[in-house]
């Protein structure tokens, strides 16, 4: 199998992945009028490339899961939960050219097969999520569905303080965040139901800050985006 210009040879997997993404694309809605040339000359060249770049890499990393599990492209298309996420995750993906949300889009096509995938409404709920956030918000779902966890596996020392509030942690993890508004994303991921604390202010013990901060939803969120193939990717 070779791609659109018969240059690359692709697996029958990536193959199934460029005819679903293909689709998703070709869904966007036709500009008609003034609006048409705009649409031409500004912003399909970019959205013609991010297609393209969205596609090569989603094809990659499905072909590392065809590798470690042995999923075929059989498989695939007889697998609704699999077209559902596809085509639901690259309208998300064609919004933003944030990698850290792309990225997480990609792992939760790639889970949405494996054996511990949650049901596909589930499915369609995480990734309605994931589209609504920005990148600060899932970053501190990542951050506190595991805080420790998530320091030892960035190789850093989790903050040694007695008592503080959970603001440490997340400066901690990024030292940027102090030019963000950190209680507004937090207030929200919170209102969403993603969050058990109402306040990242609060001031607590050692162990406290060390705490799962994620509600059951949150959880879920996180686990269906994060990388589950133990590769270098994603």
């Amino acid at each position: 199998m070779t791609d659109g210009k018969g240059l690359v040879p692709k697996s029958d997997v990536a193959d199934t992945v460029h005819t679903v993404v293909k689709a998703a694309f070709s869904a966007i809605p036709v500009i008609g009028g003034p609006a048409a040339e705009l649409f031409a000359f500004v912003i399909a060249p970019p959205l013609q490339k991010r297609q393209h770049v969205w596609m090569e890499e989603l094809a990659e990393r499905v072909e590392k899961l065809e590798k470690k599990t042995g999923i075929t492209a059989e498989s695939l298309r007889d697998s609704p939960a699999f077209i559902d996420a596809v085509l639901t995750a690259t309208q998300a993906a064609i919004r933003t050219s944030n990698e850290e949300k792309r990225d997480a889009l990609r792992n939760a096509i790639v889970n949405s097969v494996l054996s511990n995938a949650p049901p596909p409404e589930e499915q369609q709920l995480y990734l309605s999520i994931v589209d609504a956030l920005s990148p600060w918000h899932l970053r501190l779902l990542y951050l506190f569905k595991d805080p420790v966890a998530w320091f030892e596996r960035k190789g850093l020392q989790f903050p040694q303080v007695s008592t503080g509030s959970l603001e440490v942690v997340v400066q901690g993890a990024y030292p940027e965040a102090r030019q963000i508004d950190l209680r507004s994303v937090w207030r929200d991921l919170n209102a969403r139901g993603l969050l058990n604390t109402q306040d990242i202010g609060m001031s607590m013990t050692g162990n406290g800050l060390r705490a799962q901060r994620t509600t059951p939803l949150g959880t879920g969120v996180v686990d269906f985006t994060m990388n589950q193939l133990g590769d270098e990717a994603g």
